[in-house]
Parts: C-alpha cells; structure tokens; sequence
C-alpha cells in the first residue's frame, strides 16, 4: 500500500513539474518524453528485478528441496515426489494443488525472494526521494496552455513553406 500510494502521488506530479517549467509550445514533446523514460525504466527495473527474483526463489528452494529428497528417499511419498518432479520440471502448478510440505517450502521461498526484491530496490526509491527533495520549488502557473501561449509568442526559427511555383 505504501509503496503504490507512494509511486502514484508522485508520478503525475513529476509530469505537472516538467509542463511547468517548459516552453508552451514544448509542452507535448516534454510530456511524450517523461513518459517515455518512465515506461524505460519501469521495463528495466521490472526485468531487472524479475531476474533478482528468480535467482533468490532458486537459492531459497535449494536447501529445503534438497533436505525433501534426502526425505523422499528414505521414505517415499508418491504425492511429494510428484510435486518435485513436476517443479524439476520447470513449471510452477498453483501452491493449492502441492502436497503441504512442498506448498509450505515454495511458499517460503517466493516470500523472502519477494522481500529481497523490496530489500534491493529501496536504494533506488530512496535516491528518487533525494531527488525529488532537490528539485527546485517554482510556483505551479495558473494559466492554461493557450494562454501561456498568447503571453509568450513563439521562438526561433519561422517554419517555412515551400512553394507551389
């Protein structure tokens, strides 16, 4: 909660900054390009910290798992070698459909690589604070962009237009 709470009441804020402090006529190009960046760095945070997961969840199981075959082979459980099996396999069934000892296990494991993710991410989400903390305070206009754009006509170079002759 606190974390989404956080991210969406920064977000449009962080666009509202970036339309305020550009150009009228600039204001969709700024616009396009936060969005850009922010779509950017959601895909890479997501792929990098999908990767940290997966490696976590695998270092999590291995113990466990192993300790379970070592189980399993000195008294076998049809339904627990199945689940072994089936996650040797790669695919993940449902936690509801593993024999409660693998369930717990899996369980487990997704909870603290779950936590480790938030554990390695906090670096990032606090230098976005710091940042955030240092931008410059300048007053939000109070004017629509039209009328930003009769205030302050536009610069540089005059478009021209070829001619038909």
């Amino acid at each position: 909660f606190v974390l989404g709470a956080g991210v969406g009441m920064c977000m449009q804020n962080l666009v509202l900054v970036v339309q305020n402090t550009v150009s009228p006529t600039q204001i969709g190009t700024a616009t396009s390009a936060v969005t850009f960046f922010r779509t950017i760095g959601g895909t890479a945070g997501m792929s990098a910290m999908g990767a940290i997961l997966t490696h976590r969840i695998a270092d999590y199981l291995k113990d466990p798992m192993g300790q379970l075959v070592a189980k399993m082979q000195q008294n076998p459980d049809p339904a627990i070698l199945g689940d072994l099996k089936l996650l040797q396999s790669g695919t993940m069934p449902k936690p509801a459909d593993l024999s409660p000892a693998v369930r717990t296990i899996v369980e487990s494991a997704y909870g603290h690589g779950i936590g480790d993710v938030f554990l390695y991410a906090s670096p990032v989400a606090i230098i976005a604070i710091l940042a955030i903390i240092f931008l410059p305070n300048i007053p939000l206009g109070t004017k629509s962009n039209a009328e930003r754009r009769v205030e302050k006509p536009r610069t540089g170079p005059v478009p021209v237009v070829a001619s038909t002759e």
